[in-house]
């Protein structure tokens, strides 16, 4: 009998051990908003500005640059994928031209994804992504000291 529930812990363990383990993010996934201060959102194409930052733009003379810069931000992540192999290779891609690729590592544990591309030299840079699921969203931050940049990505594939 101590056997057999014995057996019984360890297959419970392990099948709760490989449900916090096993990240599966598999797949093509599509960026649909973008909010670094600015929120934008593909799927409507509609873009939010917070009134602190549009009061802050009135009379400035270089608001029209601001406006410009911001747009072509917003712009740079329309139609924008990340895809996801089972061999933890990944692609990045817009408009179907790759503009990185290379390897990845989920570290469940702290909830972010390593994205390791080598460089024309053969070193690697590395960006570490923080990462959570948000029902069928995958969310991407990327911590910075001045602003985080948060993406919302679907999966279409």
């Amino acid at each position: 009998m101590k056997t057999i529930i014995s057996i019984a812990c360890i297959l419970l363990f392990s099948i709760a051990a490989n449900g916090q383990n096993n990240t599966d993010l598999t797949g093509k996934w599509k960026i649909v908003s973008f909010n670094v201060g600015i929120y934008h959102n593909y799927k409507t194409d509609s873009t939010s500005i917070p009134k602190e930052l549009q009061e802050s733009l009135k009379g400035n003379s270089d608001s029209l640059l601001s406006i410009s810069l911001i747009t072509g931000i917003v712009q740079e992540f329309g139609n924008y994928y990340y895809i996801f192999l089972a061999n933890r290779q990944f692609q990045e891609t817009k408009d179907g031209i790759i503009k990185q690729e290379g390897s990845y590592v989920i570290d469940n544990a702290k909830q972010q994804i390593t994205l390791i591309v080598k460089d024309k030299f053969g070193g690697e840079n590395r960006q570490i992504l923080n990462f959570r699921m948000k029902g069928e969203t995958l969310e991407f931050k990327v911590p910075s000291e001045d602003m985080d940049m948060v993406f919302d990505l679907e999966k279409s594939e």
